[in-house]
């Protein structure tokens, strides 16, 4: 379990990160703005698969049209973010990820995967990409 003053201050580091408190997506993005970071709240509710996890994920992070809807392209994307402005950190919410994983555990491991791996090179360039399920 991960506190809030962890993800804020940088020291929840990359991964998938289950808060010690309940809190809801909307007042986590409200915290997060508040700390100068961009929130990407990504609504998991009733996604069962691959694609509509991919789908939701590039809606709510406003990614390019052109990005490609597979691990290699989520991967590019979430490493840029350019297109979001600058920011001190992203937090990247997944409000109904217990469910999805629990439906589609193969992918929900590559995702995670994919998650840590996008943190970790966020965190090599001193920008935190903290994401947190709900």
């Amino acid at each position: 379990m991960t506190d809030l003053q962890e993800v804020f201050s940088g020291a929840a580091g990359p991964g998938l990160h289950r808060l010690d408190r309940v809190v809801t997506a909307e007042d986590l993005a409200e915290m997060a703005a508040g700390h100068g970071w961009i929130p990407i709240v990504v609504d998991l509710v009733g996604v069962a698969d691959k694609t509509t996890l991919l789908d939701r994920i590039a809606e709510a992070g406003q990614f390019p049209g052109f990005t490609g809807r597979n691990w290699d392209a989520l991967q590019d994307a979430l490493g840029d973010l350019s297109w979001l402005g600058p920011t001190d950190g992203y937090l990247l919410v997944l409000a109904g990820w217990d469910a999805f994983a629990e439906t589609d555990p193969g992918d929900a491991t590559v995702a995670e995967s994919v998650l840590t791996s996008a943190g970790t090179e966020w965190t090599s360039r001193g920008t935190s990409l903290v994401t947190v399920r709900l």
